[in-house]
């Protein structure tokens, strides 16, 4: 009888039920769950308007692979000889293209100031020896790896750009756009006698690591 009694108690409380002086959370299609550990739960149909997700790890059928884009921002001023960029490139990553893109000019005052695009094997493997002050990348220009030839690369190609071949990459533990083993895209601006504050340039890394499909074998 006393079970039946607990039971026969409960009230509605705030839009919930309160059994044996224990509330109970009736949830609404507008709750708020702030700090909470959900186990295995089912989601239908569900609105996320503006959410911020960090880091995401995505898993299961991403069918082609989601893409990803580090951009490095270099900014020119009068102090700095030398400017160096990391990105790493995960192991099995396919390197979509790599897109140097002219800003702004770096100032005339400066002796030189040189750009180059390569990986931990061969830094200046993708771009070597742009000049940033002059013709090799004048505002709204733009080097590239991708394309059927090397013409996108500006004649500024090195190493590992080969229109003879069509080779696209490194041939030693990594292979053309597959990175097997993985590897970090460096990219570095060198200037001697620095001086000025206008020069900007971009340099934009798209890779992907895409789900792995077994084949049949017969």
């Amino acid at each position: 009888m006393a079970d039946l009694r607990v039971i026969s108690s409960a009230l509605e409380v705030q839009g919930g039920i309160t059994v044996n002086q224990v509330a109970v959370p009736t949830i609404s299609s507008v709750s708020t769950l702030t700090n909470k550990t959900l186990t295995s739960p089912t989601i239908n149909s569900p609105t996320l308007a503006t959410p911020t997700i960090t880091s995401p790890t995505v898993t299961g059928n991403a069918s082609s692979g989601v893409v990803v884009c580090k951009r490095i921002l270099f900014t020119q001023d009068a102090v700095s000889l030398t400017y160096t960029a990391t990105v790493p490139l995960p192991a099995n990553a396919t390197l979509l293209d790599i897109i140097v893109s002219g800003g702004v000019v770096w100032n005339a005052a400066a002796t030189t100031a040189v750009l180059k695009v390569g990986d931990t094997a061969v830094d200046d493997g993708y771009f070597t020896n742009v000049n940033l002050k002059a013709t090799d990348l004048l505002a709204g220009e733009t080097l590239a790896i991708s394309g059927s030839n090397v013409a996108a690369s500006g004649g500024k190609q090195g190493a590992y750009l080969v229109a003879a071949t069509g080779q696209r990459g490194a041939t030693a533990s990594n292979f053309g756009a597959h990175n097997t083993a993985g590897t970090n895209i460096l990219a570095t601006v060198t200037v001697t006698g620095p001086s000025g504050t206008t020069g900007r340039t971009y340099v934009d890394i798209f890779y992907s690591v895409g789900e792995v499909i077994t084949p049949v074998l017969a």
